[in-house]
């Protein structure tokens, strides 16, 4: 598997009283691999990760982040022949945190993948618990 080298850049951090908003890009680079299966060489373009994140807090310890991604690129070639393996991906999601305590919190969070086109077409809930 080609080995990621990532490189995230932060465009825009604004912060308010009650909210936070960043746009962030990252650049996800691959290494070649020549010990892919049955020794092929396999190598991948790099993958593009724009994303957008706003984050509004309700106070005493409640805070609610939307976040949106879209990732686009990645196409892989095998022994020279490029694969129909293009990135093209958009998910949202958001999270919500709640206080149960000074020490804890529990967080509720939920996101879907909106067109997808290849590997990340799948909806995820899910809740959990936080020591701080």
């Amino acid at each position: 598997m080609p080995k990621p080298r990532s490189r995230c850049f932060c465009i825009l951090n604004q912060e308010g009283r009650k909210n936070i908003r960043a746009i962030i890009a990252s650049l996800v680079q691959f290494t070649y691999n020549d010990s892919y299966f049955n020794g092929r060489r396999l190598e991948q373009e790099p993958t593009c990760t724009p994303q957008l994140h706003a984050t509004y807090n309700f106070g005493r310890g409640v805070w609610l982040p939307v976040s949106g991604t879209y990732d686009y690129g990645g196409r892989p070639t095998v022994n020279g022949v490029e694969r129909e393996d293009l990135q093209s991906n958009t998910r949202m999601g958001a999270t919500l945190a709640l206080p149960v305590n000074t020490n804890n919190s529990i967080k509720l969070y939920a996101n879907r993948g909106l067109p997808t086109r290849i590997s990340n077409n799948y909806d995820l809930i899910g809740a959990a618990c936080q020591y701080r």
